[in-house]
């Protein structure tokens, strides 16, 4: 990746080894603010904790579970939730089931979530990375590292990555 910094009178600072080519288009993104340098940030915490395998409360053979507890635990969590529901037609009296999405835990019925049977068909959509606000994404970059940290995580790429961190 070309590093650069903009510079007064249409000058530029090349920050890397590797150097833009002449005539080459490029298209530039802020490195200190926006969603694709919070990605990557989110990205490579999440793959340093893996690794660091000093997570059990998350537990889980897969990386891909792993990093769906670590969305349901400190992201954002679900973002919609499907459940079935059966009634009984007033006009055939017949019972019919009925696939039913809401975007909160609370709307489901309370006569679904208390039954241990009907609880169990609740399937709840975990909210995807790459809808997360600008604001969602440092919340969860914050809670990542705290979590970290409590975790007893710390190897030197973590350190580099926070010493990083708080140079931009």
């Amino acid at each position: 990746m070309i590093k650069i910094t903009i510079l007064p009178d249409n000058q530029y600072l090349v920050d890397s080894k590797q150097k833009p080519k002449e005539g080459m288009q490029y298209s530039l993104e802020s490195m200190t603010e926006g969603t694709n340098a919070q990605r990557r940030t989110r990205e490579k915490l999440i793959m340093l904790y893996w690794k660091s395998g000093k997570h059990p409360k998350y537990g889980g053979d897969q990386y891909d579970t792993f990093r769906d507890k670590l969305k349901r635990s400190i992201g954002e969590g679900f973002n919609k939730y499907v459940y079935g529901d059966i009634f009984q037609d007033k006009k055939t009296g017949v019972y019919l089931s009925k696939i039913k999405q809401v975007k909160k835990y609370e709307e489901i019925p309370l006569y679904i979530r208390d039954d241990p049977e009907s609880r169990d068909s609740i399937l709840g959509k975990l909210k995807s990375f790459s809808k997360y606000t600008k604001k969602q994404n440092q919340k969860f970059i914050d809670n990542i590292i705290l979590d970290m940290s409590a975790a007893g995580v710390n190897d030197d790429e973590f350190f580099e990555m926070l010493e990083g961190m708080n140079h931009e």
